[in-house]
């Protein structure tokens, strides 16, 4: 391959009783069965579960067992210790001392999380620990039923309900066998499997990377493009009896979801932009006048002035009032910044923004937030 794949980390977030446990038990079924484990908080444990999982997956249930400043603590040093490779360099000196080896590892972890890991996640945690959050549908992680979409509502959810009942009862008579196949195809041609590697990877990164993509959602791209050439590879060895279109779906579909979880500050600032734009001209209360006063905001959001006619309209707001309503979306400063910048935003199907001083007639020149229609 071009480049090693770290050591990362996938999330499952979302509500309870949605199937991130079950989705774990599959995952844990391609290399073996037994109880999910618990968190766990010592450098010490994670350690000796990351020397013993070495080149496998590693699987921890609900962190949040946890809660508070103790939650995103634990699971912050979690993910660099683990993403590491490595014990950290005292350990490793300390226990030289007594004649014990200092071992690396890669690895594979998956966890899952009830409503969500924590705000205020550093960036490196972005690249590090992959944050899955569930479809937003009635179905929990289930997100392709095999049944007619005309059928009813209740008759989805039963049909969801039995999958996630029959996939736990398969995976404690069915587990362990697909990775022992996927390591024998591996070893009986290890060239043409790194060759395949390589060359999915290669395309997922490509078909996935765009100009809009930052530098940190670019480096995470390489996750799920590792898991997508993973799981090509075991369809070409015929581990797993899923078709390339199956796979591309569940692959697309998460990073889809992880996507939105990565913060961007210019596409978060665009989005809060879009968002003023579609409120400023359809949604926001407006009093039509011909002639600008204060007392015109009065119990409005924002004023229409159209002094003649032949005028385009112009839709003027308070900065304030704008605040005030976006006050908790992502991005507002830049977003108000962006908006003052009318080259930056103009299009065809955009209008034009900018702020302006108006005389009200009373000596006074405030400056609005103009929109033109």
């Amino acid at each position: 391959m071009d480049r090693p794949i770290p050591t990362f980390g996938i999330n499952f977030s979302g509500a309870s009783s949605i199937g991130k446990s079950t989705a774990l038990r599959l995952a844990q079924s391609v290399f073996g069965f037994g109880e999910l484990r618990g968190f766990v908080t010592t450098k010490r444990a994670l350690e000796q579960l990351a020397r013993g999982h070495r080149d496998a997956p590693l699987l921890f249930d609900e962190p949040n067992a946890l809660v508070g400043n103790s939650r995103a603590t634990a699971i912050r040093e979690m993910t660099y210790f683990l993403s590491g490779g490595m014990a950290d360099a005292i350990d490793r000196n300390y226990r030289a001392a007594l004649g014990e080896r200092a071992e690396a590892w890669r690895l594979v972890w998956l966890c899952s999380s009830e409503g969500g890991l924590y705000a205020d996640r550093l960036e490196g945690e972005h690249a590090r620990l992959l944050d899955v959050p569930a479809p937003k549908s009635e179905f929990g992680l289930i997100d392709n039923l095999s049944i007619a979409e005309k059928e009813s509502f209740s008759t989805k959810r039963k049909a969801a309900r039995d999958l996630v009942v029959g996939l736990n009862a398969a995976v404690q008579n069915f587990h362990g066998s697909a990775f022992r196949a996927f390591l024998y195809g591996i070893s009986a041609d290890s060239l043409s499997a790194k060759n395949r590697l390589s060359k999915s990877l290669a395309f997922y990164r490509d078909r996935h990377s765009t100009s809009e993509l930052n530098a940190l959602e670019s480096r995470a791209l390489d996750l799920p493009a590792a898991c997508y050439a993973a799981g090509r590879l075991a369809i070409h060895l015929e581990v797993v009896p899923w078709t390339t279109a199956e796979l591309k779906h569940a692959i697309d579909s998460c990073w889809r979801d992880t996507l939105a979880s990565i913060p961007n500050a210019e596409k978060d600032a665009k989005k809060t932009a879009d968002a003023i734009l579609e409120w400023a001209i359809n949604e926001a209360s407006l009093r039509r006048v011909t002639k600008l006063s204060l007392d015109d905001f009065a119990n409005y959001d924002g004023v229409r002035l159209q002094r003649r006619k032949e005028d385009p309209p112009l839709f003027l707001f308070r900065e304030t009032r704008i605040k005030a309503e976006f006050a908790n979306s992502p991005r507002l400063r830049d977003a108000m910044e962006m908006l003052k910048t009318e080259k930056r935003l103009r299009t065809e199907e955009r209008p034009g923004i900018y702020t302006k001083q108006f005389n009200c007639g009373d000596g006074s020149k405030p400056r609005f937030y103009c929109f033109l229609e």
